[in-house]
């Protein structure tokens, strides 16, 4: 397997957390549950094969997608189905980074997986045709790249969220809406506004998504697993309470988690 990412240069680095590429992936399982992290995806897809979304656990309600799409932001777990000699070209935005890129609302995206017509016309599937006929990977990403700041139109108005979004990244606990704006030096109501055009989801959902994402970023990092430390490490004084997130946010419960994760963060594999 091939398996490449790449760390824009700016201007990019401001809103992309990295680029993806990947070749020849035969995974050993049918579905893979992608946890929610904040972010909002662009997925080119270098294969023909349809690709499904699910969006009921008994996995009789899906969406297919081929060529290239765009998933928002999702409060929950999603399952996507994994397919065999995958191949595909994954930007993944900073929570807050993709408005620049985008002309709707980002909250317009929450929860929704679309093509990526909707967005771009037929500008991200003719890229991804000249793509395929690079077979050089860095030359895929700087042209990769190329193709965003073209797409880039920065503004000012959103400079306070870059504040907010640290202090809600670097603070394992919730804070309230009016805290934040007053960080901000702004109105509540201009908070909020500022969300629903550049962010998606609301502080709080955010918030909780951070510290979920606290969560297992933990995990990754200790041999040995104290589940009460991390809960009280990431602002969780109560047991139940952190048990309920755990369980929304992944599907499984904190003891499942070890055994059930996957190689890569946020990707848990379905083998039944």
């Amino acid at each position: 397997m091939t398996f490449e990412t790449h760390i824009p240069a700016a201007p990019l680095s401001k809103y992309i957390e990295n680029i993806v590429f990947y070749a020849d992936y035969f995974p050993e399982f049918f579905l893979e549950k992608l946890l929610p992290d904040g972010s909002i995806y662009l997925l080119i897809d270098f294969k023909d094969e349809p690709k499904k979304c699910f969006h009921s656990n008994d996995f009789t309600e899906f969406e297919s997608f081929t060529k290239s799409y765009v998933s928002g932001q999702h409060k929950g777990f999603i399952y996507i189905e994994s397919t065999n000699d995958s191949s595909m070209m994954v930007v993944q935005f900073k929570a807050g980074g993709a408005s620049p890129f985008f002309d709707c609302p980002i909250s317009e995206m929450n929860e929704c997986v679309r093509h990526s017509e909707y967005y771009f016309g037929d500008g991200l599937n003719n890229l991804r045709s000249e793509l395929i006929g690079i077979e050089d990977i860095p030359a895929k990403f700087q042209r990769m790249e190329q193709f965003l700041l073209d797409r880039l139109h920065p503004t000012d108005e959103n400079t306070p969220l870059e504040l907010i979004l640290d202090l809600l990244k670097n603070k394992p606990f919730q804070i309230s809406t009016r805290e934040l704006a007053e960080t901000a030096g702004i109105s509540q109501k201009h908070l909020i506004s500022l969300f629903d055009r550049h962010v998606g989801l609301t502080p709080k959902a955010l918030t909780r998504i951070f510290r979920f994402q606290q969560v297992i970023q933990q995990v990754e990092e200790q041999e040995t697993i104290d589940w009460l430390q991390i809960a009280i490490d990431c602002g969780y004084y109560d047991q139940s309470h952190f048990v309920k997130d755990f369980y929304t946010f992944s599907g499984i419960n904190p003891s499942q988690y070890p055994e059930a994760r996957g190689e890569y963060l946020n990707y848990i594999p379905v083998r039944e």
